[in-house]
């Protein structure tokens, strides 16, 4: 009977060493998709404030070069730029008219919304109110 019994609390206390080892894990990961998610979110600040300041030479045009211009002043490499710009560039102009300006900045915004709300929820999880 005494072995049963030290067998079932030694049992006991290896699940409560892995219950915490899983619940540090947790944390860690958190921190990591909590600083991914701002990472994202700075990127789509920098490229509204791109959007906003870029078109130097006040047509409402914004062309690639100028696009180009101030996205690698903030650190941008050249392919996410101009995958960025082609994915709003429908008529394939090299220039961004004012209506695919105004789509790309809404898209934007639709982003940093949905992330918003994710780091809020995850925020709310991580204080005990997702737990029941």
């Amino acid at each position: 009977i005494i072995n049963d019994t030290y067998s079932e609390v030694k049992s006991d206390l290896g699940n409560q060493e892995s219950e915490f080892e899983l619940g540090e894990f947790f944390k860690k990961n958190y921190g990591k998709v909590l600083q991914k998610m701002n990472i994202k979110k700075d990127k789509i600040v920098d490229i509204q404030d791109a959007l906003r300041s870029a078109n130097t030479n006040g047509d409402k045009h914004l062309d690639f070069e100028e696009w180009r211009r101030d996205l690698k002043n903030r650190g941008y490499a050249e392919n996410e730029i101009e995958a960025v710009f082609a994915k709003y560039d429908t008529d394939g102009d090299r220039q961004l008219d004012e209506t695919e300006q105004k789509k790309m900045f809404a898209d934007l915004e639709g982003q940093k919304e949905v992330l918003d709300k994710e780091m809020n929820e995850m925020d709310e999880e991580g204080e005990g109110g997702g737990r029941g």
